[in-house]
């Protein structure tokens, strides 16, 4: 017997289990048509090109069962929909039009609290206004550019509230100022009883780090799943890293930093550090950092990622390991930057990935691996930007797990940071002043590609394990053995439409027609497909 495969536009399975090959076009019992080798009635004459039994001049032989349908069914529901978009086109769509920041560098929400938003002005001021995109206005929660010192890579540059926030209702915040000289801070602060300001006089300063240089100040805070308080800090500056900080653990320059806010005077040190015991400065989480601008955790691994500044030829993105070496300065990406020191195997973890200076690439902005729900595509793809350029990149392993960037869009915006919403949805902080929130392709409209069998609309609204009163049973005169399971055969053609009977003698059946298998083992119904 010739078997001959329908063309699908696509696949709907619904509780897989089993395997069988797709039922053929030929070969069906049961609609008042000789062609195509199928067996009907009300047809006096046989053809022998048509499989049917008798000669030209035989009589049909009776069916056991009446066969064909004496009025079709209406069919109102069960239409194949719209092949499902798949979102290649990725946007970024202005958010809270009517509010204008200066010069932002980070937005949050507060754990727990989806009500409001933070934004971090350079200057020293925090912003805080209610989620609602209408907005017309804004309230300062603090302002402390009395004592934050801005401009260039310097200001306020971090904030994190505690794990138990409100329960805890301290606000941690990172910025540059002076005193003695130029010197990055991290500070704690108490909110007000009622959660709407900070309290100024209320600092505390845990961390107190010299700056040679004006810039590579890094600056983000953060709590990790660990419950600890992470910051992330550059080199010290100039260029080059002069003073030789990527690689020197007697620093707390260019390196991450771990710190137990919970205990301790100002804080505790966690025991597993590198250097809790010795060694080295036991704040240090990992090194061979040059300006890590910004880093986040990964809400469903916890892994922590960075984006890492290059210095003249190469930005790259790192996942943080504990005890960490990242090869700054003698290494630059994958690439040697200082050649003498460049050779010596020291253990230096490489890049997840990296990108070059062309077509106006400049300065890399860490981001956050996806993980809302709105843009299925991107969920667990880390996303990426160049604070010059505005491009976003996702970041895609291959068969080797080698990492590639995929270009996601030209924002012609200065991504000055990511921001992720307590949902895990993704924003844009454009330093520019705005707000923008990433979208999918199809995020203006609504995603209706049916999800179970109850919206598809082919079966019984009362009982989605029978059929639905549109649907038209059939069975193959040979049908495949699929390991002793039952098969229950159904299609649904649209209103109006008919089978076709093409040269080659398949059938052509319309477009929006929907073919059901069911497979039942032991009387009980374990798999419904619809072919669509």
């Amino acid at each position: 017997m010739r078997t001959k495969i329908i063309t699908l536009t696509a696949v709907l399975a619904i509780a897989a289990c089993g395997d069988d090959k797709p039922s053929t076009a030929n070969n069906v019992v049961g609609s008042n048509n000789a062609s195509n080798n199928t067996t009907g009635s009300n047809n006096g004459t046989n053809n022998p090109n048509n499989g049917t039994t008798g000669s030209n001049n035989a009589t049909v032989v009776p069916m056991p069962a009446p066969f064909g349908l004496d009025t079709r069914p209406a069919n109102p529901t069960c239409a194949a929909p719209e092949r499902p978009t798949a979102t290649t086109g990725i946007t970024i769509d202005r958010v809270f039009p009517n509010l204008n920041f200066s010069a932002p560098v980070w937005a949050q929400q507060a754990p727990g609290d989806d009500s409001r938003w933070f934004v971090i002005e350079q200057a020293g001021r925090i912003r805080v206004f209610d989620n609602d995109n209408n907005v017309s206005d804004f309230q300062t929660f603090v302002d402390l550019t009395d004592r934050v010192t801005s401009g260039g890579e310097r200001g306020l540059l971090g904030m994190a509230f505690h794990p138990d926030w409100p329960n805890n209702p301290t606000v941690f915040i990172s910025y540059t100022g002076t005193d003695n000289g130029l010197k990055s801070f991290v500070s704690e602060f108490q909110a007000s009883g009622d959660l709407q300001t900070v309290d100024r006089s209320s600092e505390r300063k845990l961390l107190q780090i010299s700056q040679p240089y004006t810039n590579h100040n890094g600056g983000q805070i953060g709590f990790g799943p660990d419950g600890f308080l992470y910051a992330g800090m550059g080199d010290g500056g100039s260029g080059g890293d002069p003073d030789g900080n990527g690689q020197n653990v007697n620093t707390l320059l260019g390196a991450f930093l771990r710190i137990d806010v919970n205990n301790g005077d100002p804080y505790g040190i966690p025991a597993d550090n590198p250097f809790a015991d010795g060694g080295g400065k036991p704040e240090i989480y990992a090194w061979g950092i040059r300006n890590p601008w910004r880093f986040s955790f990964d809400r469903g691994t916890g892994t922590l990622w960075t984006g890492d500044v290059g210095q003249g030829n190469w930005e790259e993105v790192n996942i943080i390991k504990r005890g960490g070496n990242y090869g700054w300065r003698p290494r630059e990406g994958f690439h040697c930057y200082e050649q003498s020191t460049c050779n010596n195997d020291v253990g230096w973890i490489d890049p997840e990935t990296e990108y070059n200076h062309d077509n106006n690439n400049k300065s890399i902005t860490g981001g956050y691996v996806y993980r809302g729900t709105e843009i299925p595509e991107l969920i667990g793809t880390y996303l990426f930007a160049d604070y010059v350029s505005g491009r976003i990149w996702a970041l895609e392993y291959d068969q080797d797990n080698k990492g590639s960037n995929r270009l996601l869009l030209e924002t012609g915006r200065n991504v000055a940071s990511f921001a992720e919403a307590n949902n895990g949805e993704l924003f844009v902080v454009d330093y520019g002043g705005g707000l923008f929130k990433i979208n999918g392709a199809n995020a203006a409209g609504v995603d209706t590609f049916p999800k179970t069998l109850g919206a598809t609309g082919c079966m019984d609204a009362n009982d989605v394990t029978k059929p639905g009163a549109a649907l038209i049973p059939y069975e193959p005169i040979a049908p495949f053995w699929s390991d002793g399971a039952e098969k229950l055969r159904w299609f649904a053609l649209p209103d109006g439409e008919k089978i076709t009977v093409k040269e080659d003698g398949d059938f052509d059946f319309p477009v929006g027609t929907v073919v059901v298998k069911a497979f039942k083992v032991g009387g009980k119904l374990v798999e419904t497909r619809l072919l669509i």
